[in-house]
């Protein structure tokens, strides 16, 4: 082993020359630097306090504050324990404060609000009744994916959706409005709309049946077209990122838009034109 100077280390040998490695000579010298190092600031510490104590005649000779508190070195402090306690009271109740004004001036409306404006429920969701909001999030939540790294409570996560659907706002601003990232924004708004799409598709989209499309059909149409009109078809596109591969970038071009699109064939019953119960698959 390493020779040892200690009389009482059983590396220790006798020898007329002492002798120490450069290594331990730089540690000894290292923990000679901390030593006075430490001492120095304990003596200035000491100083400073009976200087500190020296001065002023306001204060007790005796270690007492005026109220009777002890005062002692580690407290560094002037202030009492009971006034302390009340500087934490009072930034408790500023922290709930601002909590409570974060929440009130949020860019996105809160459940409570909805409930009492439906105005604002109309605007934001497309829904006329805060009734009709909650048995949809409570028919549609039911068949959401779980999954516990939810930065959005499932009610915001519905209501990001519909926003999105209503007013076609962009990612970044949703993630402004809820405080989250645009990937978040992303991927909750695909979670959603997949969910959304299939436990709705066989319960509010539905194809009438021929007789109930004569008993509604709209007397214009009777006139130019009888009793024949099933359906009224319509193609429209949506803009979409150019493609990085050649062939789905040549595939997915318009001449018409003048830009990469996916087109869509919609079909929608002459008796009621704000409901759309087919969408086909994307043509590209």
């Amino acid at each position: 082993g390493q020779k040892s100077d200690d009389e009482d280390s059983p590396s220790y040998s006798p020898s007329l020359f002492s002798f120490t490695t450069p290594a331990m000579k730089r540690k000894l010298e290292a923990d000679l630097e901390r030593y006075v190092a430490a001492k120095r600031r304990r003596e200035s510490t000491e100083a400073i306090i009976r200087g500190s104590n020296s001065q002023g005649n306001d204060e007790p000779t005796d270690g007492l504050f005026c109220d009777g508190t002890k005062r002692t070195i580690s407290m560094q402090t002037e202030l009492t324990m009971t006034e302390i306690s009340a500087l934490e009271m009072d930034n408790h109740s500023r922290q709930e404060e601002v909590s409570a004004l974060s929440s009130n001036f949020s860019g996105y409306p809160t459940r409570k609000q909805l409930q009492e404006d439906e105005k604002l429920l109309t605007f934001y969701t497309g829904l006329n009744h805060f009734t009709v909001l909650m048995a949809l999030f409570e028919f549609v939540v039911k068949a959401l994916p779980v999954s516990a790294n939810n930065k959005l409570s499932p009610f915001d996560s519905f209501i990001l959706t519909l926003m999105k659907l209503r007013l076609n706002l962009l990612n970044q601003d949703l993630a402004f409005r809820f405080r989250v990232s645009p990937a978040t924004v992303s991927r909750t708004f695909k979670k959603w709309i997949v969910t959304m799409y299939y436990r709705l598709r066989s319960t509010l989209i539905q194809w009438p049946c021929r007789e109930a499309l004569q008993r509604t059909m709209p007397f214009c149409f009777r006139v130019h077209y009888g009793l024949k009109v099933t359906g009224i078809i319509d193609c429209f596109e949506i803009f979409i990122e150019k493609p990085s591969s050649l062939l789905a970038k040549a595939c997915t071009w318009s001449q018409y838009k003048h830009y990469n699109t996916a087109k869509y064939l919609i079909c929608i019953s002459a008796s009621c034109a704000s409901v759309c119960p087919y969408v086909s698959v994307p043509v590209n």
